[in-house]
């Protein structure tokens, strides 16, 4: 190896122990992040000894009132209020019927012909996940929400 190589190799070394040093720490990072998103978009409360968040009891009480529980969901993690539909679980034809979704529960590939299709109101108002609506008993294209 030459000595201008063994520089050049020894000079990238220190540059990265320097800037290994100096930056942030990732987890400070991480938890500075996530107590600001607890207090502003939530309303609760940043512990990091259980590193969650621990929301107020007015959130989750409002939550209780309509019938809903405050859970995490999507691919975030974030909370939200998620309440059950009375009729969730019921057949349907089309979303008019449902207080939430009319949603065909079988397997894209199992697409029952021929139409009309008959689907199940669904149980809750979580968004997320993947579906397929029926709507004038027929089906509309699948749609995943993280």
């Amino acid at each position: 190896m030459s000595i201008h190589r063994f520089r050049h190799l020894l000079t990238s070394a220190l540059a990265m122990i320097c800037l290994i040093a100096v930056a942030p720490s990732p987890s400070k990072a991480d938890d500075a992040l996530a107590r600001s998103e607890c207090m502003q978009r939530w309303g609760g409360i940043w512990s990091p000894q259980n590193a969650k968040c621990e929301l107020e009891t007015g959130t989750r009480t409002a939550c209780e009132q309509r019938g809903g529980k405050m859970a995490q969901a999507g691919r975030m993690g974030r909370f939200r209020c998620i309440a059950s539909y009375a009729d969730g679980g019921q057949p349907c034809t089309d979303s008019g019927q449902c207080k939430g979704k009319c949603l065909f529960m079988g397997d894209e590939q199992e697409r029952p012909l021929p139409q009309p299709v008959v689907g199940q109101c669904s149980r809750n108002d979580n968004p997320f996940g993947c579906f397929i609506e029926v709507r004038d008993g027929k089906l509309l294209a699948g749609l995943c929400v993280d």
